[in-house]
């Protein structure tokens, strides 16, 4: 006997009973780009990537060859996800969540050590662009995940709104982002802080709880200090 039961098959023979659960790639589409933009569909996650779909007409496109270790993607009904080619340093240890009609896009050549990201609210998006460091500890999410609510008019009050993360931004150790942030070009948030507020100054770097602007005019690389040291003595010796 086979029985479908949400994702789940489950077969019944002889009295023998068995279980399988159904990532539901043919509903939904799920491609691999390659870096001249040619998209192969695909009907299984690529490695180090778990990719559970919990609704119809998602589409996703991921960049091709190695780039996650031991994430996860969540998707719900007529979501969009548009991840192209990190840093070699590739994106790891995620929790993905980009529930219905809403749209999660990240741009080339960012890295990311960990983190939990989360789209919420029909029609919220997050976007973070290109070459942008992330370490491990990460929180962005455009939405508290339970509703506020004034309790005369009955209306919430803590509606989901979108995040729009710059170029070239280096979120720290434990940096949170939270609903209707938008970070301009080549920031850095400090380690542990919260940002509640958009900041539209560049070359900052941002810190605290919440977050506020503690240096201004700066620049950063990924280069560790003595390897960048070294290179700028060079640059002066040649």
């Amino acid at each position: 006997m086979f029985l479908f039961k949400g994702n789940t098959l489950r077969i019944s023979f002889c009295g023998i009973k068995i279980s399988f659960r159904i990532n539901n790639f043919l509903k939904n589409e799920v491609y691999l780009v390659n870096l001249e933009g040619k998209r192969k569909r695909i009907y299984s996650a690529p490695k180090g990537l778990k990719i559970v779909l919990l609704g119809e007409n998602a589409k996703i496109y991921l960049p091709k060859g190695k780039c996650f270790k031991k994430s996860k993607l969540v998707c719900y009904s007529d979501s969009v996800v548009n991840i192209e080619k990190p840093h070699v340093d590739g994106l790891n240890n995620l929790f993905l969540e980009v529930c219905k009609k809403c749209n999660l896009y990240i741009q080339s050549e960012t890295s990311m050590m960990g983190g939990f990201i989360s789209v919420g609210g029909e029609g919220r998006r997050i976007e973070i662009g290109s070459d942008c460091m992330f370490s491990d500890g990460i929180l962005i999410r455009t939405h508290d995940g339970h509703v506020i609510y004034d309790k005369t008019t009955k209306e919430p009050i803590n509606n989901p709104k979108d995040v729009v993360i710059g170029n070239h931004c280096w979120l720290a150790k434990e940096a949170k982002i939270f609903k209707g942030v938008k970070l301009a070009n080549n920031i850095v948030v400090a380690a542990n802080t919260l940002v509640t507020k958009s900041v539209e100054e560049e070359n900052v770097i941002v810190a605290g709880s919440p977050a506020k602007i503690v240096k201004t005019n700066i620049d950063w690389d990924r280069k560790f200090n003595d390897v960048y040291l070294n290179e700028i003595q060079r640059r002066c010796d040649a």
